[in-house]
Formats: C-alpha cells, structure tokens, sequence
C-alpha cells in the first residue's frame, strides 16, 4: 500500500498547477470575466428558449378551429407551472457552474485534483 503523508501527497497533486502567484489574476478573470458571461449566455439562451415556448402555447391557443386545445386557462397554468420548474433547474445549474468555477480557480481544467490518501481502518 503506497501512502504517502498528507503534505507531501499535497505537494505532488500541485506539481505542475498555476504558480501561486497568478492565483489572484486567475480568480480575477474568473469572477469579472469569465464567470459572468458564461451565466449571462446561459440565461439568454434559456430565456429565449421560454419565450419562444410561450409563444408556441399563445400561438396554438389562438388557432381559429381551436382544435386540440382544452381549457385555455389550463393550458396557461399548465405551461408556466413546466416553465417555473424549468427555471428552478436552471437555477440550480447556474448555481452549481459557479460553484465549480469559484472552487477550481487555482487550477488549470487539465489539472488532476487532489487525492488524499484514506485513512487506515
């Protein structure tokens, strides 16, 4: 069983990663650059998709024949109770992008993390 210590398991999963002098700029670009285009595309495209959604249901709600269509209000209630889900999820992946960019700034994508040796039972 090859274990090494804590600190030097440390210091080998980091050989090779950004020097810790281009952290701050690497957090930098991420929080001010990176970070929040990605989300703005994100958002944009989602929103877009909604809206073109929302569209299609008024779209086929106003069909003169009104074939296929129920209760209008259903139909309504029915499209955003699918959209304010949809935006919950969406949400959430937003939030987990963050969370994985803000967490991993000190490292290039290629980078290995870091794995710590178990414990022996």
């Amino acid at each position: 069983m090859d274990t090494l210590p804590p600190f030097q398991a440390w210091a080998q999963a980091w050989q090779g990663a950004t020097p810790p002098a281009a952290w701050p700029m690497s957090v930098a670009r991420t929080v001010w650059i990176d970070l929040p285009v990605e989300v703005a595309s994100r958002l944009q495209r989602f929103a877009a998709a909604q809206a073109q959604d929302q569209m299609r249901v008024f779209s086929e709600m106003s069909t003169p024949d009104g074939t296929g269509l129920g209760n209008p209000l259903m139909r309504q209630a029915t499209f955003l109770q699918q959209s304010s889900l949809a935006w919950g999820t969406e949400m959430l992946e937003i939030m987990e992008l963050c969370q994985e960019k803000l967490l991993n700034t000190g490292r290039a994508p290629s980078d290995a993390p870091i794995h710590y040796p178990k414990a022996a039972a």
